[in-house]
């Protein structure tokens, strides 16, 4: 018997009216616990690899992954794209899941520097090596001359 299947608005910007599946619902419904929802959400549903990893993150680390901002949940979004999953084993994902929940992955080009690192490392991460490779402690955004926070010129 297939998925009993109910009519939901999509808030597309036509006002079309898409089918969603009960598995829809339920993942659905488990992206919001890292404040995941609306059109991003919806059209995670639609992609079986993505969403698979994203609800086995939330399934693995029940304890770490709560409401999240914004920022933090697209971030675990992208380690859970198919690009970034290529031959990285579940343990290290969610090591990456980890790192970036601590706040040490911060960026996009850091989630995809530790994805390369991954796939061409041991299943057992070397924290430091991680970091060297992933930018980890560097600074994220560039301060301007005379700006507050900014270092003296050395003359």
């Amino acid at each position: 018997m297939a998925p009993k299947k109910e009519k939901k608005s999509s808030g597309g910007a036509a006002g079309n009216s898409a089918e969603i599946s009960a598995e829809q619902t339920q993942l659905l419904e488990l992206f919001s616990r890292i404040s995941l929802s609306g059109p991003k959400a919806l059209e995670l549903t639609r992609l079986p690899a993505q969403s698979k990893a994203l609800q086995e993150v939330i399934e693995d680390l029940p304890s770490e992954v709560g409401q999240l901002d914004q920022k933090v949940s697209g971030l675990i979004v992208l380690v859970c794209a198919p690009a970034n999953l290529k031959g990285v084993e579940r343990s290290q994902r969610n090591y990456l899941v980890r790192r970036v929940l601590d706040g040490s992955i911060n960026t996009s080009d850091k989630v995809t520097a530790a994805a390369k690192f991954l796939f061409s490392s041991q299943p057992e991460v070397d924290q430091a090596a991680f970091d060297e490779a992933c930018g980890v402690g560097e600074c994220d955004r560039l301060v301007a001359p005379g700006a507050r926070g900014a270092l003296p010129a050395q003359g």
